[in-house]
């Protein structure tokens, strides 16, 4: 009857240490599953920053793409002004050449 009960204590004894390791093991879980949604909560907050610098870079990088399509617009419209603006000028200045050396063949005749 003894040993019986030196096992029934024994047993009970190992028991407890299960349990209690068993306990330890759950509150180590319980801090791992609370670190994990910590951590996933940080990168969630990173990536939605992340992806926020992003829209704002790409909106600012698509405003200088339109306002440097706008320069180099008006900068080939105002060649072009510019170009036939020289191109009537010396049309001008042939038209006078021209008549002038028309008037000087007459007087020489």
């Amino acid at each position: 009857m003894e040993l019986l009960q030196k096992e029934i204590a024994a047993r009970d004894a190992k028991i407890l240490a299960q349990r209690q390791q068993l306990s330890r093991l759950e509150v180590e879980l319980a801090q791992s599953n609370h670190l994990k949604e910590r951590t996933e909560t940080k990168f969630t907050q990173s990536d939605g920053e992340r992806q926020q610098k992003i829209n704002l870079l790409q909106k600012e990088l698509d405003e200088e793409t339109k306002a440097h399509e706008e320069t180099k617009t008006e900068l080939t419209k105002l060649l072009d002004d510019q170009a036939q603006a020289m191109h009537a000028s010396h049309r001008e200045e042939v038209d006078d050449l021209k008549k002038t050396h028309g008037d000087e063949i007459k007087t020489l005749q």
